[in-house]
Order: structure tokens, then sequence, then C-alpha cells
């Protein structure tokens, strides 16, 4: 599509009135996936390959592992192939100790796995975790390893893979799947947002003044608790209905987005807040089609990673411009009819874990009626999900669609002063039990 600006669309959206003014559905289904499945995937496609031999993406080796030691070169390509950021990684193990937010000591698949780090620049080796164990053991797959090929490996309990001791895990920054490009919290004090970019969405308390203070997610109260980051940015507006937090340039940290009161958006790249390394100022990024920003979402519609324009009318009926870089968009036209125009109901959110955001309606019994997106009605279509949850609170105002465990799927939390957790187990039409509660994982602002 030709990229233009969003005010040059204004006349062009919606006009197409023959479009049916409802979702359409389809029967196809899409697998379960999310960053950490995608980059399972990816390792598992290369077992038995050597530091020479034609990768699964149909090229030669990995980076420059032909002729090297090679475990970095394979962890950061296959990151790379599912859409991580990567920079900052190079052929030394050691690099992934000092990447994103460091070494942590909880696995989760798809994270790296460090051995015998020094502390600055040097790691004996790395690997990619492909499953955590109920014994405590955790399953790897890693380049150079067993014959010098692909293979798998297995962290004992204890922390060993043979006389290697594991120094920590690092998780990778964005990739296909992750849910930063997608806000939480509509216009309310309590926002959700993956500020680190380590996939699990954080606790944002914003202020009346647009000014915010962040508590990073460790697994919520019970479960790793959080820690606080302060405030991490002034306030810039006196309305916070008009501040979103969601990834504009796809390096897996959620940006903060400024409606301004003509509707044109401006956005701060998080570099890690006040205090952390700060913000760029990218300026205006699109003009805007309104200034009601209760209209306005942004959502990772087409699951590139990059947080996207989506527009509600009044009649219901839903309309995108995909983000295709800074201050650039193509309009992807009438992609819903809509269910209803009560924006307050409509939350985007990644229920089945393909890195795209899904429409999801809050009934008034709390419970959740789906259209999982397969790229909207000018794209695949929708797949009705007529009730993945039954209601767990009376009060559908309560109801947030977030990623806390960072599993790719949006959880179903419930904010009342407290926030409580149930953790998405696939959904009551797809598994029993469709939701795992986590319980109280805050106290509250």
């Amino acid at each position: 599509m030709r990229k233009r600006s969003l005010r040059t669309l204004v006349t062009a959206a919606f006009a197409t009135a023959a479009v049916t003014p409802v979702l359409m559905l389809t029967g196809a289904q899409i697998a379960v996936a999310s960053v950490g499945s995608n980059i399972v995937g990816t390792a598992e496609a290369n077992l038995g390959h050597g530091a020479c031999d034609t990768n699964s993406a149909g090229g030669s080796g990995y980076y420059t592992s032909c002729g090297e030691s090679w475990c970095a070169d394979f962890a950061r390509w296959v990151w790379a192939q599912n859409g991580v950021n990567v920079s900052g990684l190079t052929s030394g193990a050691g690099s992934f100790g000092q990447y994103g937010s460091g070494l942590h000591s909880t696995p989760r698949v798809g994270d790296a796995a460090v051995f015998n780090y020094n502390g600055s620049d040097y790691a004996e080796h790395v690997s990619l975790v492909v499953s955590v164990n109920s014994d405590g053991s955790v399953g790897t797959i890693g380049g150079n390893q067993g014959n010098s090929q692909v293979t798998r490996g297995t962290i004992t309990a204890g922390g060993m893979y043979g006389s290697k001791h594991v120094s920590g895990y690092v998780s990778p920054i964005g990739g296909r799947g992750s849910s930063a490009g997608t806000e939480s919290g509509g216009a309310g004090r309590v926002r959700w947002a993956d500020f680190d970019g380590d996939g699990r969405a954080d606790y944002v308390i914003l202020n009346d003044n647009g000014s915010a203070r962040v508590f990073l997610n460790k697994g919520g109260d019970g479960h790793g608790g959080w820690s606080d980051l302060g405030q991490v940015t002034t306030g810039m507006t006196s309305d916070r209905s008009r501040v979103r937090f969601a990834d504009y340039d796809g390096d897996g940290r959620a940006d903060y987005i400024l409606i301004n009161g003509d509707g044109s958006v401006r956005v701060f790249l998080n570099k890690g807040g006040d205090g952390h390394g700060g913000w760029s100022d990218l300026g205006q990024v699109a003009t805007g089609l309104t200034a009601n920003p209760a209209q306005v979402t942004f959502a990772d519609f087409d699951g590139d990673g990059r947080t996207d324009y989506v527009i509600t009318q009044p009649d219901g009926a839903v309309g995108v411009f995909r983000n295709t870089g800074i201050g650039s968009w193509s309009d992807l036209g009438k992609v819903a009819g809509g269910v209803t125009a009560d924006t307050s109901r409509i939350k985007w959110a990644d229920i089945d874990g393909d890195g795209r955001a899904d429409y999801n309606i809050v009934n008034p019994d709390g419970s959740i009626t789906s259209y999982v997106n397969h790229g909207g009605d000018t794209g695949g279509g929708w797949t009705l999900r007529s009730k993945i949850t039954t209601g767990l609170t009376s009060n559908q105002n309560t109801v947030d669609l977030a990623d806390i465990n960072g599993d790719g799927r949006a959880d179903y939390l419930v904010t009342t002063g407290p926030t409580t957790a149930f953790l998405n187990n696939g959904g009551d039409d797809r598994n029993n039990p469709g939701w795992i509660d986590y319980g109280q994982i805050a106290a509250g602002a």
C-alpha cells in the first residue's frame, strides 16, 4: 500500500458502504504461539546443523559462525529470526550478560541461558531455554555443543550444564508475539505496559498531569514481587486519557504516546525513562483523525511488533492505520463493522498468542466475547469465540487484559484497588481450566 499521512486519509476512511456492518467471521484457526514458542520452533528446526551448514532460513551458518566458537552466533541468529531486537549482541557469549535489563534468576521459554559469566564481557557459553520443567531442570538448545552441532541440553535443578554453571537468564526484547505494541488500561489511572521489554506487563500509575510511576513486574505479589522505578516521566498534559503506553518502534518496550487536543499524535521513545536512560522525543508522528481520545486505541493489529492506530467510529466501525515506520502509516481501511460503539467495553489484546491484537468485548457480567484477528475484514477475517471466560466480576469497568506472565497471551485482570489476575490457559472454550487463578498480584496504587 502507498504510505500516506493520517490526515490525507480522513476523507477515504470508512467510505466504503458496501462493507457488511458486522464482523466477518472465518472458520480458519491459527496455532497458538508467542515470542518464546516461536524461538523454540526456530531453534528446533536447526537441530543437528553445524557452523557452516545451511540454516533453516536457507542461508549459510549463523552470522559469522563458520570458523569460530559460535554458540552466541546461533542464539543471536535465532532471536533475530523471530524479530527480537539483537542490538548490542555480538559473537561473544558475554554480550548476552550485558543485554537488556541484564541477567535474572527465573528462566522463561525463549530466554538465553548464560554460563560462567564474569560480570563484564566474558561468558563461557550461551544457549536458549526451550522448556522449564517441573523437577526444576531447564531444557535448552544451543549451538557449538555436542559434536560442534546444534543440540539439546539440560540445566540441572542445581544450575549445572556439565561442568558449566548457569550465571542467569536474559529475556529477549521485542519479537513477533510481544504484547508491548498494545495498550491496556484505557483512560484509567492504572495502566499495564511492558516498560522494560521482558515480555511481562508492568504496573504503571498515571497521574492527572500525565506523569507516570512504574513498578516492574517480577511476577507480582506472592510470585516475585515488583521493582519500583519511581517516577519515569514528568507530566505533559492535564488530561491523562490522552496518554497511552504502547511500543511504537518495535523494540519491545512501551513508549509514551500523547494524543494532543487537535487529535495529532506525539511519541516519546522509551530509553528507560527518567533516571534510567530517558526518552527520545520524535515529535508529531500523525495528524490524527479525531480529537476524541476515547475513539483511539493503539494496538499491534498486524503482529509486526509495532503499535498501529485503531479508530472506533460512533457507529462501532473499526478502522486501522498500520504503522510502517517513523511517521509513516498505511490505511488498511474498515477492518470490522464492530459490535458496539461503547469503547469502554472494547479491549484489544492478544488472546491466542499469535502476536496480533484481537477484538474483545467485555460483557456487563464480566464475561468476554473474543473475535480472533486473522487480518480483519480486509485480510483473513475473524474467528468468533463466543465466550472465552465466564464473568469473574460483576463490574465490567474493572476488567483489563494484559500479559502478566510473559507467555504471549493476554491474561484477565480485575482491578478494584487491588488487582487480581487469572492467567490465560487457552480460555474456557478451549481448555479446562481455561484460566488459572493467580491471586492478588498488586495491592493497588
